[in-house]
């Protein structure tokens, strides 16, 4: 018997971070967190969708099963930390994209 399975799953949060001294940054030249403040700040609440993609042979004695996830299906930036910028001298924040599927193959004898 042949079973063909869609699975999604969302998540909707925004993370908290601890908030960036400008003043100790421009001065070492690299991004400094205020760690007095932890936690203090807290950015836009963001939706990741992931989708799941299955296939699954019933055998007498044995499964085979083969599964497709993909994680941020809708492709939305996150949130990563901050790096200094030498050519402005101010601290930006960095975000990107990443899609990461996955790819399984399971077998139950």
């Amino acid at each position: 018997m042949r079973v063909y399975g869609m699975n999604t799953d969302g998540e909707f949060a925004g993370d908290r971070h601890s908030p960036v001294d400008l003043n100790a940054s421009q001065a070492l030249q690299e991004a400094v967190l205020d760690e007095t403040r932890a936690f203090e700040e807290q950015l836009p609440a963001a939706f990741n969708l992931h989708l799941t993609l299955s296939y699954r042979l019933n055998k007498e004695k044995t499964t085979h099963e083969i599964t497709l996830k993909i994680i941020n299906a809708t492709a939305h930036n996150d949130f990563y930390g901050f790096q200094y910028n030498y050519i402005t001298n101010s601290v930006d924040k960095i975000e990107q994209a990443i899609i990461l599927p996955n790819l399984s193959y399971k077998i139950s004898f």
